[in-house]
């Protein structure tokens, strides 16, 4: 899907068309193409409209995207407010937003005080990755090579290896060689 986008335009008429007809995931992706200049060049407003217009709706990835964005003060078209872009994320996750939960993941590890608290980071990275967020992805593939929040699983990590390689999320490869070599 993103590699027809980047070599042609084609993805993108075929997106937009279909968020025309009403295909609400369609009209997601055009912001997420929108926010990465896929297919199109960058456009972060046109990219925050999308977002909030299926925000309103409740399609979770789209609260997830307001929210982050409403985090950034930088933004001119976007209102800066972090406790709103806080509750925004923390529905996202509860709703299952492979990137929130992802990110939410990575944070409650981070600030984990006890092993429970750990367990329930590595679940919500574990549910992202199953959903294929890649960078969730990429940290179980290192993490089933490094084997610190569970038991080393080589074959566990190539799978997620190779679902990050099939959708071509480079960064995966290079963390991975350099798990490789810490063992």
């Amino acid at each position: 899907f993103w590699i027809k986008l980047n070599k042609d335009r084609q993805g993108f008429k075929y997106l937009h068309d279909s968020a025309k007809l009403g295909n609400k995931q369609a009209f997601l992706r055009l912001g997420y193409c929108y926010i990465m200049a896929i297919g199109v060049e960058g456009d972060a407003e046109r990219a925050y409209r999308v977002f909030d217009k299926l925000a309103r709706e409740k399609v979770p990835e789209a609260v997830y995207f307001v929210g982050a964005m409403q985090m950034l003060p930088s933004q001119p078209f976007v209102e800066f407010n972090p406790e709103s872009a806080q509750q925004k994320l923390m529905w996202s996750v509860q709703h299952g937003c492979k990137f929130a939960q992802f990110e939410q993941g990575i944070v409650l590890l981070r600030n984990a005080k006890n092993e429970a608290e750990k367990q329930q980071a590595v679940k919500l990275i574990k549910n992202a990755g199953e959903k294929q967020e890649v960078r969730a992805m990429m940290w179980l593939a290192v993490e089933s090579i490094k084997g610190e929040y569970f038991p080393v699983d080589r074959e566990r990590a190539e799978k997620y290896m190779s679902q990050c390689i099939k959708l071509g999320f480079e960064p995966a490869v290079t963390a991975f060689r350099k798990a490789l070599q810490t063992v």
